[in-house]
């Protein structure tokens, strides 16, 4: 991973915290560059939760009925990003609630937020 930024922080304290939505990983984002077009929201976005992904601190799925637990996608890195392009491709806007893909901590990713708010 390039650096673990104030947003890779931001977002996986989010995560953990509770199961979050695409949209709602994008807020900090937009928040930060507030002057980017949503195409640049979209890259910054999709890069932080690469690396994320990338290093098993988060997963990508949908929360299950009951609402505590999380069914997660099972795909590769790689399988979760195109997916989460096509989609957002065919959605043909910027996400809301409940499109997509949620994310939630793993436990190593449960594990590093505790030592981030240490």
């Amino acid at each position: 991973m390039k650096e673990f930024s104030q947003l890779h922080k931001q977002i996986l304290t989010l995560c953990a915290e509770d199961h979050i939505g695409l949209w709602f990983a994008m807020t900090p984002v937009e928040n930060v560059f507030e002057q980017a077009n949503s195409e640049e929201i979209r890259r910054r976005t999709l890069e932080i939760l690469y690396d994320l992904l990338k290093l098993d601190l988060i997963q990508a799925g949908f929360p299950a009925v009951d609402g505590r637990s999380f069914k997660a996608w099972g795909l590769s890195l790689d399988e979760t990003i195109q997916r989460i392009n096509q989609e957002w491709d065919a959605l043909g806007r910027n996400p809301t609630l409940g499109d997509i893909v949620w994310f939630t901590t793993t436990e190593k990713g449960d594990k590093v937020t505790k030592e981030l708010v240490a």
